[in-house]
């Protein structure tokens, strides 16, 4: 599956990053948002990932 949560949450800090410096109140919201939707993708992926495993694992699909 590709997609790295840890990849998304460096992203997140990023754009945290360009808010603190941001030249305007829209651009901060902004960068704050796509911060908040990078954070979500993280957390996204590491559901998947976890069903993934379940799906692949027959002792854990059994349990299911």
């Amino acid at each position: 599956m590709p997609g790295n949560p840890h990849e998304c949450r460096e992203q997140a800090k990023c754009c945290l990053e360009l808010a603190k410096s941001a030249p305007s109140l829209i651009a901060k919201i902004r960068f704050e948002g796509l911060a908040h939707s990078w954070l979500r993708l993280a957390e996204d992926l590491e559901r998947a990932q976890t069903l993934l495993k379940q799906c692949e694992d027959p002792k854990l699909r059994k349990m299911g």
